[in-house]
């Protein structure tokens, strides 16, 4: 059950990176010093390789993108945030019936098990500053 948690988790995050504060905005009212703000994207390092690959790839588009061209990396490191939490629940229940001279008699016995898995989420975050001419 941790691997269809895990799946969902990857369908949810999928190859694309998160923008978390852009270095430019498209505002006719931003400071004149914005071009030497700091942006900021993040992206799930949880997966297979080649999906953290594409998300990276991503992540480096969404940065060009929001600088109209060329940018430089600042800094860039990981970060371990929150988690998720699964529970799963079973449920078992045994029946027996008798009959004995068309007299019924049930039973029923019934036992439940619930299971919580927690995992952390790890993120790799890119500080990064668009060039200016």
């Amino acid at each position: 059950m941790r691997v269809l948690g895990f799946l969902a988790l990857t369908a949810l995050t999928g190859c694309t990176a998160q923008m978390v504060a852009p270095a430019r905005t498209n505002s006719r009212n931003a400071p004149v010093n914005e071009a030497s703000r700091l942006g900021l994207v993040k992206y799930s390092t949880d997966g297979a390789g080649f999906v953290v690959k594409k998300r990276r790839e991503n992540a480096y588009k969404q940065m060009a993108e929001n600088c109209g061209g060329p940018y430089r990396i600042v800094v860039e490191g990981q970060q371990v945030e929150g988690g998720v939490v699964v529970s799963t629940t079973t449920a078992t229940r045994d029946v027996t019936v008798t009959d004995k001279e068309k007299q019924t008699d049930a039973r029923a016995d019934a036992a439940t098990s619930t299971v919580t898995t927690a995992s952390d989420l790890h993120y790799w975050y890119i500080q990064y500053q668009c060039r200016t001419s």
